[in-house]
This record gives C-alpha cells, structure tokens and sequence, in this order.
C-alpha cells in the first residue's frame, strides 16, 4: 500500500554558519583588487603611450625647417593634454634648433605619482620616453 502521508524534512543544525558570507567577503575583495590592479595597469600603459607619442609627435614638428625648440615644446605639451597627462618634463635637444642641426632629440619625463593612484609605490616613480629623428636637410647617414 502507498503512504500518503507528507514527508517531514528535518533541519540539521550546520556547524558551518555564516560560511558562505565568509567565503564571498574574501571571494570579492580579491575581485576587487584584481580589477583595480587592472585599472592601474591600464593607466600607467596609457601614460607610457601618450608620453612616446607626445615625443615622436614633437621631434617630427622640429625636423622641418624654420623649426624652434619652442614650437617643440608646445606641440609635445598639446598632445600631453589631449591625452590628460599632468606636470610632464619636456627637453629639446639642441637648444635652439639651427639650420644645419642633424639630429633633434626630445626626451618626456611623466611623473607617476601626478597621473596614477597606486603605482608609483610598486614601480619606477616616473616615465621616460624619447624620440630621436634626424631632420630633412641632415646630410647624416646615420645617428
């Protein structure tokens, strides 16, 4: 015969209380500090990025001729702000760009802990990126 009687479900008291609120508290705080590692990989990348594209961009603004060491100066520190990148450095060489000058040498100097949250504790406490073109009327085979 079949017991039609409801099945009674018994609670067993867990020796493992508030575990799972453990396990997701440690779970997210890694979660968390992987994504802000992200983020600031991210940025010190982008940092990098900018600061070599701002020297390339300026050397070849100073490889023409009529071109000033001021005019370099400017065109690195337009592309330094487009790309949101403060207290950058920026050295020209030769200083004045003359008429028989053959090589043009710009050096950007971007300070970590102006432009970053965490990094400058982990890493270098700045970043360096340079350009060296030689200018169109250079006679120079090479540098």
């Amino acid at each position: 015969m079949i017991d039609k009687r409801p099945l009674r479900i018994t609670q067993v008291k867990s020796t493992r209380r508030g575990a799972a609120a453990v396990e997701f508290a440690v779970t997210f705080a890694a979660l968390i500090l992987l994504l802000f590692a992200g983020f600031e990989f991210y940025r010190a990348s982008m940092l990098r990025h900018g600061a070599a594209h701002a020297a390339y961009v300026a050397a070849r603004s100073g490889i023409v001729p009529g071109a000033s060491a001021s005019k370099v100066g400017s065109v690195a520190q337009t592309h330094l702000n487009a790309a949101g990148i403060r207290n950058a450095t920026v050295l020209i060489s030769p200083n004045p760009i003359l008429e028989d000058t053959a090589i043009v040498d710009v050096q950007v100097t971007v300070p970590l802990g102006d432009n970053s949250w965490l990094v400058p504790r982990y890493f270098s406490p700045s970043i360096v990126s340079r350009a060296r073109l030689m200018t169109e009327r250079s006679s120079e085979t090479s540098p």
